[in-house]
C-alpha cells in the first residue's frame, strides 16, 4: 500500500514551530550543563549529562533535519507551481524566437517576458 506524507497547511509556521523546539532542547541542554559544572549538592550526575547530551541535541538535530527537508520540499512545490502556471503560448513562443536568433544574447533580447 502507498501511503502518501499528509500535506502540511502552513509550511512556514512550522519550520517556525521547529525553530522554537530546536531553541528549547538547546537551552535545556545548557541547564543541564550549566548546573553540572556549578556542582553542589542537588548538581545532575555525568550520566545525567551525556544522557542530556544524547536526548537533547540528538532531538534537536533531528527537528533541524525534517524542517530543512520541510523547507526543501516547500521550495520545490512551489517552483513546480511556477512552471506549470506558464502559459502554454509562452512555452511554444520561446523555441521559435531561439530559432530566429543568429546569437545566444539576440535570443535573451528578443525573447517574450513571462
Amino acid at each position: 500500500m502507498n501511503q502518501q506524507k499528509p500535506k502540511v497547511r502552513n509550511p512556514i509556521a512550522m519550520v517556525t514551530l521547529h525553530i522554537v523546539v530546536i531553541c528549547y532542547a538547546v537551552y535545556l541542554f545548557y541547564t543541564v550543563l550549566r548546573d553540572y559544572l556549578a556542582g553542589g549538592e542537588n548538581a545532575p550526575t555525568l550520566t545525567t549529562l551525556i544522557v542530556g547530551a544524547v536526548l537533547l541535541l540528538g532531538g534537536a538535530v533531528l527537528v533541524g533535519v525534517m524542517s530543512y527537508r520541510l523547507y526543501q520540499q516547500t521550495k520545490q512545490e512551489k517552483a513546480a507551481e511556477a512552471a506549470a502556471e506558464v502559459p502554454e503560448e509562452a512555452t511554444a513562443e520561446a523555441p521559435a524566437v531561439l530559432a530566429e536568433a543568429d546569437t545566444p544574447e539576440e535570443a535573451d533580447e528578443e525573447a517574450p517576458q513571462v
